[in-house]
């Protein structure tokens, strides 16, 4: 079994690739200060979930969003089974910090098992 893999399932969680609905974040009210360009509001980009079986949204970046779907996909679990276990077990104080916080543990495993097993190689 990868690291990567090592760490999810001693997380106990899972991964599921779903369906969601989004809505960009600039579209609703947003309150920014005055020294705030428009072109940097906000980057984030809302998405509806089943979070145990309750509709909620999460704000995330694309790239985060992108990087959960691809990691659903790998394991053949749904988004909203992944997002339900990532917040069963979350320590952030939100869920969209407990999303990130997961796929950049999930990547990072990945890329030490890539880099560990390139070494073993061409050794």
């Amino acid at each position: 079994m990868a690291h990567a893999e090592k760490k999810i399932a001693a997380s106990g969680l899972r991964i599921d690739p779903g369906h969601s609905t989004s809505v960009p974040a600039s579209s609703l009210p947003h309150r920014l200060s005055h020294a705030e360009p428009e072109s940097i509001r906000s980057s984030l980009v809302m998405h509806n979930v089943v979070v145990d079986g309750r509709r909620t949204t999460v704000r995330l970046e694309p790239v985060i969003w992108d990087a959960l779907q691809g990691i659903a996909r790998q394991k053949a679990v749904t988004v909203h089974d992944l997002v339900s276990d990532i917040n069963r077990r979350r320590t952030a104080s939100s869920l969209s910090s407990g999303i990130r916080a997961y796929v950049v543990i999930y990547l990072s495993a990945g890329l030490r098992d890539a880099l560990s097993a390139r070494l073993r190689r061409d050794h």
